[in-house]
């Protein structure tokens, strides 16, 4: 239940710099990533996650979820609309804190979730321009 990222060192660029190139967490249309929404996210690391220690279970479809304006630890989590998290985005998506310092916000829903084989969600997460 770890981290699924690249392995590239390029899912953590230098500290304000943008990587170039088109569609997906690596650009977007008119180069603001900021402003695109995203749609079937995969959170990782949901098994350990605040929801799931106190709930022993996932949060359903349709359940609300919001962007966490700060970090847990070096990640980025989604929260549920009381404030647990339910997981961490990829660190792909790790561009998002300085869309955050921007004033842009996020927020959506689940649409997948499942227990078994492992706890998993899936999430799509709308941007509000500051």
């Amino acid at each position: 239940m770890g981290s699924t990222s690249s392995g590239k060192f390029n899912d953590y660029p230098p500290s304000g710099e943008k990587k170039g190139g088109s569609g997906g967490p690596k650009g977007g249309a008119g180069g603001d990533r900021c402003a695109q929404d995203l749609s079937n996210l995969q959170l990782e690391e949901v098994g350990r996650s605040m929801y799931f220690q106190a709930h022993s279970s996932v949060p359903g479809p349709g359940t609300a979820i919001i962007l966490r304006g700060t970090l847990i630890g070096p990640r980025l989590s989604i929260d549920t609309q009381n404030g647990e998290s339910i997981g961490f985005l990829p660190t792909a998506y790790n561009y998002l804190v300085v869309c955050m310092k921007k004033g842009f916000t996020y927020s959506g829903e689940v649409t997948i979730s499942s227990q078994k084989p492992i706890p998993s969600v899936r999430i799509n997460l709308r941007h509000a321009a500051p």
